[in-house]
This record gives structure tokens, sequence and C-alpha cells, in this order.
């Protein structure tokens, strides 16, 4: 006679995680088993979900923009990013727009804290990212006025990759790249989670506009193959420079039933556009204004989604403006389930 096995899931709470394993009993010992009749076997315990809150930080810090007060000053601008990231105990951290020698004094700062960094340049040189008193051409020689990306995560960070995601800069010095990596972070399995951040061209209209589409588009596909390829938690996050109801931003939203992702501000009824609110949805492709723009008025252009069939819970808040740049801080936390 075959023996049944019955499933128990039982809750183990390791480090600040709830990790589920996986038992099986022996309902049938006794019957025909040898040994121990009417005693259960228990198998070695199989490893089920981890469930577990991840804290994000996103923010573009402007950090060259002649029109943001201050381009390439250091102290006052990352001191703030800083600050923010400590206070929140951000597991994640995602930046914009971010000079060199800026993100050289972030990953100083915050690697004393436990904090593991990545860095891809979109520009080889900005002169406004000299900060004061400095000399151009100088930092210039020393390949210090580059202009881009930033990844942090508490632990580790591991198997970076840069996607290209767009064949064309459409006529700029920009290169447009999603900086990757797997996230080590605490009582998750490493691999498990794989964060990337990135800055699509802004622009409404010609070439700009052609190459958001086919960035944004280009970036929902490429991720594909870390949810299909590797089953691993994926979290995005950057300036988009597109509003959620933008068609270049279906391929991200799940709720429309196109992408894979939910998107931390989704369920915040402070953001809710009027038809969401007439119809008293719960998600809804809306958020926060993350920017003000200065003859369009506020926007919601910065985000961070989490891979749908991870997500438990969401929820998020944007601060005010911080010194120096143009956008609002957007930050959040997802209950996940991994594995």
């Amino acid at each position: 006679m075959a023996r049944v096995l019955h499933r128990l899931v039982a809750p183990v709470v390791a480090g600040g995680m709830t990790m589920s394993v996986v038992l099986y009993a022996n309902a049938g010992a006794g019957q025909d088993e040898p040994d121990a009749p009417g005693a259960a076997q228990l198998a070695e315990p199989v490893p089920a979900a981890t469930v577990g809150d991840i804290r994000v930080v996103n923010y573009n810090l402007c950090g060259a923009a002649a029109h943001c007060d201050n381009p390439g000053e250091i102290l006052d601008r990352t001191g703030y990013l800083i600050d923010e990231v400590l206070d929140y105990d951000a597991d994640i951290v995602m930046l914009t727009e971010v000079c060199y020698l800026q993100y050289a004094h972030i990953r100083d700062e915050l690697a004393a804290e436990g904090y593991d960094y990545k860095w891809v340049a979109a520009r080889p040189r900005v002169d406004s990212c000299t900060p004061p008193g400095g000399n151009t051409s100088e930092l210039a020689s020393q390949n210090l006025l580059r202009f881009g990306q930033v990844l942090l995560a508490k632990n580790s960070l591991t198997n970076r990759e840069e996607i290209m995601l767009s064949q064309t800069n459409y006529g700029t010095a920009t290169v447009s790249k999603a900086l990757c990596a797997d996230a080590g972070l605490a009582g998750f399995a490493q691999g498990a989670i794989r964060a990337c951040v990135a800055h699509p061209r802004s622009g409404r209209t010609g070439p700009a506009a052609r190459a958001r589409w086919e960035q944004l588009t280009t970036w929902a596909a490429e991720v594909d193959r870390y949810l299909y390829g590797n089953d691993q938690l994926v979290i995005l996050g950057g300036d988009f420079n597109a509003e959620p109801g933008d068609p270049e931003m279906d391929p991200f939203y799940a709720l429309d039933g196109i992408g894979e992702f939910v998107e931390i501000d989704m369920t915040n009824p402070d953001g809710f556009t009027q038809d969401c609110v007439n119809q008293q949805a719960t998600e809804c492709r809306s958020g926060v204004r993350t920017f003000d723009h200065p003859t369009e008025g506020p926007k919601k252009i910065d985000y961070v989604f989490f891979s749908a069939d991870h997500v438990l819970d969401l929820e998020a808040e944007v601060l005010p403006v911080g010194p120096n740049s143009d956008h609002y801080l957007l930050r959040g936390r997802a209950e996940v389930s991994v594995g």
C-alpha cells in the first residue's frame, strides 16, 4: 500500500523574517511499513516562501541641471538623501541624475552603514557637475564629471548588468541604460531579488518621445528573463519621464492585463484619478505627484514597481522637495512572498 503524505506548513521566524517550511507526515505508517508502526514520519524541511518587507527609496537628485539650485553641489544635496535613507532604513535605493562626485560621497557614507553600491554613466562629461570651487578642466581630465544612475542595497549587490535601452541616442549625448543587480537582502535567499534603475528620455513629441517609447518597452521586455527565466522578484525604479496613464507605461502595469508589475503608490487614494474615485477602486493607475513641471504643473513620473506575483501588500509616500532638486523623494514598502 502506498504511503499518504499530508502537507503541513509551519511558520518559522528568523531574523525578523517569516519563512514557511513544508513538512510531510506519513499517514499510512503501521500498515505496510516495517519501521515504527503508528509513528509519524517527518521528511527534511523543504523551504517554501519567505515573507518579509522590502523598503525602497527612489529619488531624482537633479545633480547637474542648471534649473536646479547649486548644480554640482555635494554635501547639502547628498546629505539630505543619506539622512532620508537611514531614517527610513531603506533596503534598496534607486537614484537618477547623479554626478559622479555626488555618487562617490553617497557611496562612501552609506558603505559605512552596510550598503553595497553600483553606478552607471549616462553621459561621459557634464560640466555643471563641477562642485563649487572646483576646476572643470582638471576634473574632466580625471574622468570625474560623469553623470548617471545609482543603485544601492543593504548587504550586497551582485551579478551587475547594464541593459541598453535604445540602439540610438536620438541626437543627444545621453546613453540610456538600465542598471540591474541581484540584491542580497537579509532573510531572503541569494539571487531571489533583482533590482534595476533607469532614466528614460524626457519630452512629449518628436525624437524624444520616440526614444522614450523604445526605452520603456525595451526595459519591460528585457526583465521578462528575470521573471520567467530566473523566477526572481523584480523591482524597477527611477524617473520614467512618463505619467501613469501614458500608453508607453502599458507594458508595466499588471492592472490592465499587459504588464507584470504593481507600483507602490497605486493603492494610495490621495493620488487616484477621478475615474478611480467614481468607481470606488482600491487600485488605480495613478500616484501622488513627484515632480512640478514649470509649465504643465504637477506630474507623477517617478516610480517603484514590484513584480505583481510576489506582492502581498503595498504602501508609499512622497516627501516634500528636498534641497536643490526639483523632484520629490518617493519611498515605500512592499510585503512580498519570495520562493
